[in-house]
């Protein structure tokens, strides 16, 4: 599962300031779920099943996992029509 929010600034008018917004991209791999920005910064990577609350982030643990999940992410991201 894929997912991007904040391509239209109209639609997605998020009113917090830009330090705390979640990234822009997220993906969902079985256990896993990785959240990082359109640029490739801020990688979050949690496992779901150890931490539902997604309180723990272990991008440091798995540095494999979150590696393939951002690439894939960002690739996802590439694939899609330009927008506005």
């Amino acid at each position: 599962i894929f997912w991007e929010y904040g391509r239209k600034s109209k639609f997605f008018n998020y009113p917090r300031p830009v330090y705390d917004r979640s990234p822009h991209l997220a993906v969902r791999e079985g256990k896993w779920k990785l959240l990082v920005n359109a640029d490739g910064s801020d990688v979050q990577l949690y496992d779901l099943i150890a931490d539902p609350d997604e309180a723990a982030g272990v991008a440091g643990q798995f540095p494999e996992v979150a590696d393939r999940l951002k690439e894939a992410a960002l690739a996802w991201r590439r694939s899609l029509p330009a927008g506005p």
